[in-house]
């Protein structure tokens, strides 16, 4: 039974679909003759009727029942222990029956997601190997109906993907045993958003003021991807989100490599890993992939302050592979993606300074697990400013570094003196010079450090602030406006 409905009427249009499905069911139970085979128990996709009236040593033939489809499969009258039952293979039936419902709205969009599921619990024939239980992924029809010692075909279901793996049952103790199939699924999700900002514009009675926002479009797109890789080739390198790995799947030791990339959205020159052993697994250095991706917001006030602020900020968060280095944890103005990946005890990378911070980048190494990464820097200044009638230009630098084992600790002056040149000198002839940080001047002097208890000594700099804070004021009897 079936109706369809179909309204127009200009500018909306709506059709709507129903369906209906009927099934019908036939249950027959029958007590076989004296001295003949009762008929098998196989679920009511299988027709059985020719299994009536068997003696020992006598055949039939089992038939899937419409609407399902599938091989039909020869069972055998056989007596075990006194007991008179049928035997043989599993006859695998599959529904030809679907329903496929749409429902379409104006201005919207609706997604459905359909799910059948089957579920089978059988029980053995007496004397037959009871079926692994390895999961719903997992298919294992095969497995019905027998004897040790015998084999079956275990096979992934529909929606999973991976190569059959064969049980065996030696006997009714342990049943059958094997491993796999490896079963992975073969689903992908992709999700789509976009946002707009509307614009606002406000007049007062003696001062304008003009607000323009820049509308934007996010456009967010995600695929989940969960990939075993084949028996015996490399697991791919995890990286993070900006470097594409996919050109390193299926590459086998002691030769496989590869050319990692960075994503969309991020641009770098691409490099080759290399795989010569799977303890190790892949090897290689970056790349370095810097987002493209900008926020710009402006806002001007006519005839009382402008301000042109533009910030872009990227974050990435990567789980180190099992065995290298993790990443140091340096501050929000450093970027440590070139850290990933490195493996102990010959392990290093290049830190830099993110977008909106200058610095010169500096090498960190890796000797063993405990300690991690080790060096110190860089020093990153940011490249923000902000101007208006009274200019106060402010930079402050924070680094906090592990020093190298055996190495004097850098001496703790305050935000105003640079103590980068103290890093990694030894004990007893080690010596630094400090100096004042930007936007305070004052003459370098040298720290000494004779030994790990008291590190580094020493007296000054003496640094001074050179910020310089100006005010204005302007009085007219004329007034002019302009508008930007």
């Amino acid at each position: 039974c079936s109706s369809t409905t179909t309204t127009t009427d200009d500018p909306t249009t709506t059709t709507s679909t129903s369906a209906t499905a009927t099934s019908t069911t036939t249950t027959s139970t029958t007590t076989p003759a004296p001295g003949t085979c009762y008929p098998p128990v196989l679920g009511q996709d299988k027709d059985v009727t020719d299994c009536a009236g068997k003696v020992p040593g006598g055949t039939c033939t089992v038939t899937c029942t419409p609407p399902y489809t599938g091989d039909p499969a020869t069972y055998h009258c056989v007596s075990v222990d006194g007991e008179l039952t049928f035997v043989g293979p599993a006859v695998i039936c599959t529904s030809s029956t679907s329903t496929t419902s749409a429902t379409t709205i104006t201005s919207s969009t609706t997604s459905e997601t359909s799910t059948t599921t089957t579920t089978s619990t059988t029980t053995p024939l007496p004397g037959t190997c009871y079926p692994p239980v390895i999961g719903s992924d997992k298919d294992t029809s095969d497995c019905n109906y027998v004897f040790p010692p015998g084999t079956c075909l275990v096979r992934c279901t529909q929606g999973y993907t991976g190569d059959p793996a064969v049980y065996t049952c030696d006997n009714l103790v342990d049943n059958f045993y094997g491993t796999g199939p490896d079963c992975v699924s073969t689903t992908t999700t992709t999700t789509g958003t976009r946002t707009f900002t509307s614009v606002t514009t406000s007049t007062s009675t003696g001062t304008t003021v003009t607000t323009t926002a820049t509308t934007s479009t996010t456009s967010t797109s995600t695929t989940t991807s969960t990939t075993t890789p084949p028996p015996g080739a490399c697991y791919p390198p995890v990286l993070g989100q900006d470097k594409d790995v996919t050109d390193c799947a299926a590459k086998f030791p002691p030769h496989g490599s590869c050319t990692v990339t960075c994503t969309a959205s991020y641009s770098g020159n691409p490099v080759i890993y290399y795989c010569y052993d799977l303890d190790s697994g892949f090897q290689g250095d970056g790349p370095y992939c810097v987002s493209t991706t900008t926020t710009t917001t402006i806002t001007t006030l006519t005839t009382t302050m402008t301000t042109l602020t533009t910030t872009s900020t990227t974050t990435s968060t990567t789980t180190p592979v099992p065995g290298s280095c993790p990443q140091p944890v340096v501050g929000n103005e450093r970027d440590v993606s070139d850290c990933a990946g490195k493996f102990a005890p010959n392990g290093t990378c290049t830190v830099r300074c993110i977008s909106g911070y200058v610095g010169i980048p500096t090498t960190y190494y890796c000797y063993d697990l405990d300690d991690g990464f080790v060096g110190s820097g860089p020093d990153c200044s940011s490249t923000t400013t902000t101007s208006t009638f009274t200019l106060t230009t402010t930079t402050t630098s924070t680094s906090t570094t592990t020093p190298v084992p055996g190495t004097c600790y850098p001496p703790v002056l305050g935000p105003d003196k640079d103590t980068s040149d103290c890093s990694g000198h030894t004990p007893p002839d080690g010596t630094c010079t400090v100096r004042c940080t930007t936007g305070y001047s004052g003459t370098p002097v040298v720290y000494y450090c004779y030994n790990l208890e008291d590190n580094f000594v020493g007296t000054g700099p003496d640094c001074k602030t050179t910020t310089t804070t100006t005010t204005s004021s302007t009085s007219s009897t004329t007034t002019s406006s302009t508008t930007t």
